[in-house]
């Protein structure tokens, strides 16, 4: 019996995938990213990983055995390793170039712990080994408190888009927007065909929105004999949002009328554009006639944002590190404290819930976006707003005077 039991104790191991006793964190990682193209996973999200595996993780881990991975080297790698690598970042100032040394940021590490935890859970499902290691390691987390930022920044919003309309700013437009929750891709995704302003119920019809090719950096290094031409590049507009979910928003004030004046101004600048676009195309055409050979010409606005509704002044694309910039200098300028753009997402589910009565939870899905981190904030918004009746009669529980009892005979 005794040996029996010896042999059964002995056996659990076996139960894991006898071929994978030795394979790396590097091979299995080959496979797990394989095996994401049959998962209902966008190709960025799949580049992402693999970014995040080949330039953070493999270095530091690919070469363990997965099995012999354990949690202190994951402690370690987190909280010692991490912490103190540096990456290069190139900026101008006062107009020449130059390369910083910067730490990452506490959002990076996190990416690239959530990319590490998908792959060892996978190993864990597929038997490869018999926990994940990193069960029990402390994810980096921002120290931000956003629920403390969409207090603090829901008036200091309204009083800015008041002060962005009596100033007739020309990106007031763009930025109100932002109140109505949409995704700030699918906000500068957006077309004139997604528009519809003159109908007896005007809306928006949210489907696409503003994206970039990835960088082909890492694909270089991996794909031999490929050159940087043979990989799209720049921005495009991507043919879904980012939950794949469509949505109508319908356009009431003062975004129906901040709309119909922007329209105005974008076509005195179709006319200016029109003037010298078919020029442009011509030259394009014949640069694509010719094997690509040279430089690109330029088209204004560029080949398929030709109905985009925000681009410069000169038809140019406004890409969404420009935006978090006019973003960011219109708060300075206006005199306010800096709060994140994607914070007026979790402004507009805050205002939302504050309505009397405030809409269903259905209503306001269909205005955010189904699967909506934003909707987080309009749950503890109404669960905030809920306890107001409660609390106004609670205080006169306080400092009553005891009634007087009659003594009994």
């Amino acid at each position: 019996l005794q040996k029996n039991y010896s042999a059964f104790l002995e056996g659990i191991p076996d139960k894991l995938d006898r071929r994978s006793k030795r394979k790396t964190l590097d091979a299995y990682f080959e496979e797990w990213y394989e095996g994401l193209q049959f998962k209902q996973l966008s190709e960025r999200m799949r580049n992402k990983y693999k970014r995040n595996y080949r330039l953070h993780i493999s270095e530091h881990l690919g070469h363990l055995p997965i099995r012999d991975i354990t949690y202190k080297q994951l402690n370690a790698y987190f909280w010692n390793t991490l912490p103190q690598l540096t990456y290069t970042k190139k900026r101008r100032i006062d107009g020449e170039l130059v390369e910083e040394q910067l730490l990452f940021e506490i959002s990076t590490r996190k990416n690239i712990y959530t990319t590490l935890s998908k792959i060892l859970n996978e190993a864990v499902r597929e038997r490869v080994i018999s926990s994940n290691p990193l069960i029990g390691v402390a994810k980096p987390k921002p120290e931000r408190d956003d629920n403390e930022d969409v207090v603090s920044s829901t008036e200091n919003a309204l009083a800015l888009m008041l002060h962005l309309k009596k100033t007739n700013h020309s990106d007031y437009c763009r930025f109100l927007l932002q109140l109505l929750g949409m995704r700030r891709g699918e906000r500068l995704g957006l077309t004139w065909d997604n528009v519809h302003l003159d109908v007896k119920k005007p809306y928006i019809f949210v489907n696409k929105q503003l994206d970039r090719y990835e960088t082909p950096d890492l694909e270089l290094k991996t794909n031999k004999g490929k050159k940087r031409s043979d990989f799209p590049q720049g921005w495009y507009l991507k043919p879904h949002t980012k939950t794949k979910n469509n949505r109508t928003i319908l356009l009431t004030e003062p975004f129906l009328s901040a709309l119909k004046d922007y329209k105005k101004t974008w076509d005195a600048w179709n006319k200016e554009w029109a003037k010298t676009r078919p020029a442009q195309l011509k030259e394009h055409k014949e640069w694509e006639e010719s094997g690509k050979k040279g430089i690109e010409p330029k088209v204004y606005p560029p080949i398929g944002f030709e109905k985009s509704l925000f681009l410069r002044k000169n038809g140019t694309v406004i890409r969404l590190p420009d935006d978090n910039e006019d973003w960011h200098n219109i708060l300075e300028s206006s005199g306010y404290e800096y709060w994140r753009g994607h914070l007026n997402r979790h402004i507009t589910a805050t205002m939302l819930a504050d309505l009397n009565p405030p809409p269903s939870e259905m209503v306001v899905k269909s205005i955010l976006g189904h699967e909506s981190t934003s909707m987080t904030y309009y749950y503890a918004r109404i669960r905030a707003n809920a306890q107001a009746p409660a609390l106004s009669q609670y205080h006169k529980q306080f400092f009553k005077e005891p009634n007087s009892k009659k003594k009994s005979k």
